[in-house]
């Protein structure tokens, strides 16, 4: 009879990585002052001052700046007043996705990532984190399916591919385990690369390779 046998990590329990904020992209166009009804900091005139002034940011920029700052309440309201004016609407999805699942509410945070991946199916950001709560909730199956969708989109996406990794041991598709820690060490930074092989081998003493 054949026994089947449960992979013995480093630690217990690896922890996976943790959710990840969709941020504004390289090579947005640069705040200009006067795009926002402000002034210049230097006018032509004679009668011109110096002024010190902020710019208004956009709502999801602004958002992204209070959830940032650990102020969730505000930053729902500004993510949602994104959506609204559909500045970065895929982004402010994703994000307010974030917050429901730091608060419990499955629901609310798989229809905001859901969203997110309507306005834009190749979002890797909320793939990811979709895959994150599946697998917090047990689903095992879809956490799978959206971990390969976020590396698909994104080969370097380094967490996920280790997540992907912890998922498919613990349902024991070994094989296809130890290629995403395979892919997770050529990915990730210099010192994540030994994690990544001592899981490796971890994987290989349990199913006796």
């Amino acid at each position: 009879m054949l026994v089947s046998r449960v992979v013995q990590f480093p630690q217990s329990t690896p922890s996976k990585f943790g959710y990840k904020k969709a941020v504004v992209k390289k090579g947005r166009k640069k705040v200009n002052l006067e795009d926002f009804g402000q002034l210049n900091l230097f006018t032509q005139t004679k009668e011109a001052k110096v002024v010190s002034i902020t710019p208004q940011l956009p709502p999801f920029e602004e958002a992204l700046l209070f959830d940032e700052q650990g102020q969730t309440e505000k930053a729902k309201e500004i993510y949602l007043k994104a959506i609204h004016e559909k500045d970065h609407l895929g982004d402010a999805y994703c994000n307010l996705g974030i917050i429901y699942s730091q608060e419990n509410d499955s629901t609310k945070a798989i229809d905001a990532f859901t969203q997110c991946l309507k306005n834009d199916p190749r979002h890797y950001e909320a793939h990811y984190n979709l895959a994150n709560l599946f697998a917090d909730i047990g689903n095992v199956e879809l956490a799978k399916v959206h971990y390969q969708m976020s590396v698909t989109i994104n080969p370097e996406f380094s967490n996920g591919y280790y997540n992907l990794g912890l998922v498919l041991a613990t349902s024991r598709e070994y094989q296809e385990a130890i290629e995403a820690f395979v892919k997770y060490k050529e990915t990730a930074p210099v010192h994540e690369k030994e994690n990544a092989m001592e899981l490796i081998r971890n994987i290989h003493q349990s199913i006796g390779n």
